[in-house]
């Protein structure tokens, strides 16, 4: 088996993400608007609709939330292989916050979900909570296998 090369991949928001956050949050919607529709005005069912809808909107504002929030950044494999021992799978693995900009030291990486062209990771920090990520195919077509080969030869 090949060694996995040092490698940096670019993590963003997931349109799988968000489509699935979409379609969640219009099923109730168009079903309580199509409730609303069929009962009398003044119909005691009418209370129980308005509380779907309620549910969609406080829905929505969470998948929103979730959305905005989701982490971006630079995912990196440093490779500390010396060459001497070819099944050492030493190295590091670094998180880069797109937002704040801050680099931290990772104690692995798992993987979640793993759909080929899409992969839910939990970064691991050193110290704090973890952090889960999408990796998509299409966020660097060129690197995406070695990015693959760097997470799955060193599973931990």
């Amino acid at each position: 088996m090949r060694p996995p090369p040092p490698v940096a991949y670019p993590l963003r928001r997931s349109t799988p993400l968000a489509l699935a956050l979409v379609v969640a949050g219009l099923l109730p919607l168009l079903q309580g608007l199509i409730w609303w529709h069929t009962q009398p005005p003044w119909s005691g069912q009418r209370v129980l609709v308005f509380l779907v809808l309620a549910c969609s909107l406080l829905w929505a504002l969470w998948a929103l939330r979730v959305w905005v929030r989701w982490p971006q950044g630079r995912l990196q494999w440093l490779s500390g292989r010396s060459g001497a021992d070819p099944s050492d799978a030493a190295g590091q693995w670094r998180w880069q916050d797109a937002r704040t900009g801050e680099v931290r030291e990772l104690q692995g990486v798992e993987v979640a979900l793993d759909v080929q062209g899409h992969v839910l990771l939990r970064l691991r920090p050193v110290a704090g909570r973890a952090i889960w990520a999408w990796a998509s195919r299409s966020a660097d077509p060129g690197r995406w296998t070695d990015f693959r080969r760097a997470w799955t030869a060193v599973a931990r």
